[in-house]
């Protein structure tokens, strides 16, 4: 049996996709084992999110799989997985070492991956770059079960926000699809973020400074934060016998591409 496939993803980078996308990964182990796949191909750094990282990278990496990948002689990739310590049953396929490899990578290699990933992890989590002409991110965007649609609270994350709603219809995100969640990165209201993309989220993380500079600090992971509140919350909604989802008007609204959120996008 199949497993599901998780994508989390913003259109603008700085959003807090990998750091959400890790998280809640460690969270949904708790539940049933996860493989988090860096798909962020030029700018991964999933594995360094978890301390997942190895002294000696191959042939863990992308870099060392492709070639197994495209023979498809990669029964064992489970073994490849880098574990997270503190965290069992949770394993992440780090993106490629070296920015070369990036642009050798294949649609065909990204699906491969997937395929061999889903066939073993009942959860398999997909952290996205920003960019949709990445060979990963579109092809993801469309098969995912569900996609995390994260917005930071930083005017470029909301302008881009707009600027790529048009785009849902042809990557096939419904609102049965895709849970927003709002990052406020920055001190602006969850209500005028709301007001001026008429979507309500899923998830809201408070403002309490960026979530690079939570996990700088070791403060990102304590109990009883905002963050891990807010990571609790959606790992429940995105849980393998959950089965909530937004509704509403305003969200089937902002789907079809009326409401506020339009006027705004055509700035």
């Amino acid at each position: 049996m199949s497993g599901r496939l998780l994508a989390f993803w913003a259109p603008c980078s700085g959003s807090g996709v990998t750091t959400l996308c890790a998280r809640v990964g460690a969270a949904l182990a708790r539940v049933a084992p996860v493989a988090a796949v860096d798909l962020n191909l030029f700018e991964p750094t999933l594995a360094m999110a978890m301390d997942a990282v190895r002294q000696t990278p191959a042939p863990t990496y992308l870099d060392a799989l492709l070639p197994l990948l495209r023979g498809r002689r990669l029964d064992n990739l489970h073994e490849h997985a880098l574990a997270v310590p503190g965290h069992e049953g949770y394993a992440v396929i780090p993106g490629p070492l070296h920015p070369l490899t990036a642009l050798q990578v294949t649609e065909a290699d990204i699906q491969v991956l997937l395929d061999l990933l889903l066939a073993r992890y009942p959860l398999v989590v997909a952290d996205l770059g920003p960019t949709l002409d990445s060979v990963a991110t579109w092809p993801v965007l469309e098969r995912a079960d569900t996609v995390v649609w994260v917005v930071g609270g930083h005017y470029p994350a909301r302008y881009h926000t707009r600027r790529y709603r048009p785009l849902c219809g042809q990557l096939g995100l419904t609102e049965e699809r895709v849970h927003f969640v709002l990052n406020r990165t920055r001190p602006v209201s969850s209500g005028q973020v709301e007001d001026e993309l008429d979507f309500h989220p899923a998830v809201t993380i408070p403002h309490a400074g960026t979530l690079r500079d939570l996990e700088e600090t070791g403060r990102l992971t304590l109990p009883g934060t905002a963050f891990a509140g807010a990571v609790a919350q959606l790992a429940a909604l995105l849980a393998p016998e959950a089965g909530g989802r937004q509704t509403g008007t305003a969200r089937r609204r902002w789907f079809r591409g009326g409401g506020k959120g339009a006027a705004h996008a055509q700035r």
